[in-house]
Order: structure tokens, then C-alpha cells, then sequence
């Protein structure tokens, strides 16, 4: 006989929560999860709004992309930049090793 004690019978249980918990702010609503709770306070609240108030919201999340949308793209354009400085960099140690004939002759690129 084994002599260690069986282990539960685990088989057909299921996780009803996603996160271990749930909190319902209204009596009656469904379990929701947590992190979905915020997103949709969000979300009835900008739909509450006067129609003014939401244009007024998304004229600035326009002006916000076009502004982070025009800082990108200047940040590839350094990008860019930088690597071809760093080849530049990488193709003159190149050179500069290859100039190094002998073992001895550069203590720079043989100092092992």
C-alpha cells in the first residue's frame, strides 16, 4: 500500500472570477470583473456628457496625436541618424584593425 495520502479530486472544478474577486456596484448587476469596472465608470461618464463637452474632448485627443504623431517621426528620423553614425564608427575600428599587421605592433587591438 502507498504510503502517502491521495490527492483531491481536482478535476472537474472551474475558476468562475478571473481575478479571485468580484465586486458589484449595483444590486442585481452581473459579477464584473475589477479591472473592467474603472473602463466602464469611464465609459457612462463620457456618455453622460453634453455633446459640446465631448467635442470639445476630442479635438484634444486629435491635437494630442497629431502632436506625439509629429514627435515619432522625428525620432525615427534621428533614429536613422544614429545608426548611421554608429556604422560609420563600426567601419573606422575596421580600418583601423586592419591596419594592425603584426600581433605586437598595437597594444589597442592586442591586448590579450
Amino acid at each position: 500500500m502507498d504510503p502517502s495520502t491521495p490527492l483531491a479530486n481536482v478535476t472537474n472544478q472551474t475558476k468562475t472570477e478571473k481575478h479571485g474577486r468580484s465586486n458589484t456596484y449595483q444590486i442585481g448587476e452581473e459579477n464584473i470583473d475589477p479591472i473592467e469596472q474603472p473602463r466602464q465608470m469611464r465609459r457612462q461618464k463620457y456618455a453622460s456628457l453634453p455633446e459640446e463637452e465631448k467635442e470639445r474632448r476630442r479635438a484634444m485627443a486629435r491635437e494630442n496625436y497629431k502632436r506625439w504623431k509629429g514627435k515619432t517621426q522625428n525620432l525615427d528620423f534621428d533614429i536613422q541618424n544614429y545608426n548611421r553614425v554608429k556604422l560609420d564608427t563600426f567601419m573606422k575600428m575596421d580600418v583601423e584593425r586592419e591596419r594592425c599587421l603584426s600581433p605586437n605592433a598595437c597594444f589597442r587591438c592586442h591586448n590579450n
